[in-house]
Formats: structure tokens, C-alpha cells, sequence
């Protein structure tokens, strides 16, 4: 993957929604031990971005850990995650291995041999590195009240992050732009995603972000969970891209 294309498609990912509001506050801190199976978790996602339609089934294990989900596309249409005590095994027809140190990702390699290394100050993500042909991405997160607020690409580049006052759910996937589930790359932000929502990246953010850059969210909402996202986002070159997705949560 080009770096240019990484970095122009990193200022446009999404990190999904707006949530109607919840009641006290909720535990966001994870310990890499999976969810609470009386929690709810998405079991299928519909995307849709002009005459693309793609509709994603999940599968969960005992302790609420995404374990497999499946595409109506062409290959490569199924992914499945596999968990040990010090690896946890992503895979689509590629794959990224991470090694966890106290239940947390510390470091990954992918089958494209890029690496990625990532360090926690008090249970927070703080810092991403990664490491591909000729090139260094570096991913510096700031934290306040329990968010993310700012994200800074290679020590030069920020982008803000604006939040709602709604919670952000325990088993909520984190959306792009462009449909992806997962990655065999370092994720949105450098950022592991779809293993935050399960305790293995430290704490996930308290609230649900209204504005990241300039992508906007807006959310229909049924019982505090976020059953149709719509995202539009501005593009470097002056488009506007729009994406829907749609949440089937049990």
C-alpha cells in the first residue's frame, strides 16, 4: 500500500456515530477478556455507498469475541479471528498476527511484513508505529476525559476529534467510510479497532465523536444503539462522500 494513499485515506476514515442519550456512566476501561455476554453485540452490518451494497454477518465465542463474520461479495468474503493467551490471529485471504503483554496489543506484523508497535499510558493508547517498505507512519493520541481529542500523523499533522454527550456502547465496531471489517494493515488511525471494543487496546473513548476532521455523523437510534449511521465526509480534492450503514444488534 502506497504511502500516499495511506495518509489521504486515514484523513477521511470514520469513526462512526451519534447516540441518543444513555443513563449513568458505563465501564469504557477493557482488560482483553472479552465482553459481557448479556451485553448486545452487532450481528449484521448493511453498507451502502452509491451502487455499492455489501451485508456482513458476525459471529461471536462464549465470551463475546468476534470470531468469524461473512460478506455477500466475491472473495475475499469471509474473515475469522483466532485467540491464544499471547496472540490473537486476524484473517481474510491475508492476515496481521498481534502479540499481546498483559492482555494488551503491543505489537503486530502482517503478511505484507509491515510492523507495528504500540505503547498505553494508564490503560490509554497513546502512541502507534508502523513500519513498511522505505517508510515510518508514526500516530500520536491525546487524551481528555476519557476521549480521544486529537490524533497527530508523522509529529506534524492533527486532526481534531468532537464528541456527543452519548455513550459509547461496549460492543460497538468501529465504521469507516469505505466498508472495511478489520485490516490487515494497522487500522484507522493506526488504531486496532475492531479489538478495542473487546479490552485488548486499553480503554475505548467514553462518548460517541460528532466530528472528526470534517467527516460528520448523523444516527437513528433505538434503545441507546445506533441502528442506521449515515456519514458524509469531504474529500481533499472537494467531493463529498456518503455512506450508510444499517445495524442489526441482539
Amino acid at each position: 500500500m502506497k504511502k500516499t494513499f495511506r495518509f489521504v485515506g486515514l484523513m477521511i476514515i470514520l469513526m462512526s456515530v451519534c447516540l441518543t442519550s444513555c443513563g449513568g456512566d458505563d465501564d469504557v476501561s477493557g482488560n482483553g477478556n472479552g465482553s459481557s455476554v448479556q451485553d448486545k453485540h452487532i450481528t449484521m452490518i448493511e453498507y451502502q455507498s452509491g451502487d455499492e451494497h455489501i451485508i456482513l454477518n458476525i459471529n461471536y465465542d462464549i465470551k463475546g469475541r468476534i470470531i468469524s463474520a461473512y460478506k455477500n461479495t466475491m472473495s475475499p468474503n469471509q474473515y475469522t479471528i483466532e485467540y491464544t493467551d499471547n496472540m490473537i490471529k486476524y484473517s481474510i485471504f491475508n492476515y496481521i498476527e498481534y502479540s499481546l503483554l498483559d492482555n494488551h496489543v503491543v505489537s503486530a506484523r502482517n503478511s505484507y511484513k509491515y510492523n507495528y508497535g504500540y505503547s498505553y499510558n494508564n490503560n490509554n493508547i497513546i502512541s502507534c508505529t508502523e513500519t513498511g517498505d522505505n517508510y515510518t507512519n508514526s500516530f500520536d493520541y491525546t487524551w481528555s476525559n476519557g476521549n480521544i481529542t486529537k490524533i497527530t500523523l508523522n509529529n506534524k499533522d492533527d486532526i481534531s476529534i468532537e464528541y456527543t454527550n452519548y455513550k459509547w456502547p461496549t460492543n460497538y465496531v468501529f465504521l469507516y467510510i469505505f466498508f472495511e471489517f478489520g485490516s490487515v494493515s494497522s487500522g484507522a488511525y493506526g488504531i486496532p479497532w475492531i479489538l478495542m471494543q473487546e479490552g485488548y487496546c486499553g480503554n475505548r473513548p467514553k462518548n460517541l465523536p460528532h466530528k472528526i476532521g470534517t467527516s460528520e455523523y448523523t444516527y437513528t437510534m433505538d434503545d441507546d444503539y445506533p441502528i442506521k449511521v449515515n456519514i458524509k465526509s469531504s474529500t481533499t480534492d472537494g467531493r463529498t462522500l456518503e455512506a450508510i450503514y444499517n445495524l442489526i444488534w441482539n
